[in-house]
């Protein structure tokens, strides 16, 4: 029970990684506030497994692509949950798939606001509260495709992931001093909503080719990591990120 007596908040928990991660830290006893954008039916699914273990749930519907509805997050996890230990950046999407000829700016800013700036802008405000009570662990969710650029139509995302890789080891080095451990996880191909929206077979089948493990990766597995991340194990981890993708891309 590495997490009795802990409350963690999550993005974008009404499927995948966020999900299985939500379960994973409630497993080990953490009370859970999430978000969810549109998927409605997910977030109740959600609400009710971690009711069945005993938990305290509450999930805020949220555009993290706004800065007003961050705030608001905030302000009711403030009245509604209480102070957050553990934070986890896991909300992002890639949106649509655009050439990067032919990317426009107001989706490249979208892409940006909702896999960076909601990153950022919600690390400030859960981390002000963290220093004030004396530290907290927070983990965000980059990608393969921070590493070598995204697939083809990605660049957008791709350079939104680096950038989050870039962001943890910033924020590693400066918040520690306030006992705030931040780190990140690099997922590859999972067998997530993401692929199958995104994904058209034969570029998921060539992108298979390059994984050595030879299958997808879980959501499970990712949340093994997030809690490891999350948990006193990883204590001498600062401004990390693990690399989570069957061998597919190896620093």
């Amino acid at each position: 029970m590495r997490f009795q007596n802990k409350q963690a908040l999550i993005t974008g928990a009404s499927s995948g990684i966020g999900y299985a991660s939500a379960l994973a830290l409630a497993d080990e006893g953490a009370n859970i506030a999430f978000t969810y954008n549109k998927n409605a039916d997910g977030a109740r699914a959600l609400e009710q497994a971690i009711r069945e273990k005993g938990r305290k749930v509450i999930g805020f519907q949220v555009d993290m692509t706004r800065d007003e509805d961050i705030d608001r997050l905030v302000d009711d996890i403030h009245h509604q949950f209480g102070p957050v230990d553990i934070l986890f950046n896991n909300a992002g999407g890639l949106v649509e798939r655009m050439p990067f000829l032919e990317t426009r700016k107001d989706k490249w800013d979208e892409i940006m606001a909702l896999n960076l700036w909601s990153v950022v802008r919600l690390s400030q405000k859960i981390g002000l509260d963290m220093k004030a009570r004396g530290g907290g662990v927070i983990i965000n969710n980059a990608s393969v495709a921070g590493r070598f650029g995204g697939g083809i139509g990605a660049s957008a995302y791709g350079t939104a992931k680096g950038a989050v890789i870039t962001l943890t080891k910033a924020m590693g080095r400066e918040l520690i001093a306030d006992n705030i451990r931040v780190n990140a996880i690099a997922p590859g191909i999972i067998d997530t909503p993401f692929h199958t929206h995104f994904t058209p077979p034969d570029v998921m089948r060539e992108l298979m080719s390059r994984v050595p493990i030879g299958r997808p990766g879980t959501a499970e597995e990712v949340a093994r990591v997030v809690a490891f991340l999350a948990s006193d194990d990883s204590s001498y981890l600062v401004g990390a990120t693990i690399d989570v993708n069957g061998g597919q891309w190896v620093v």
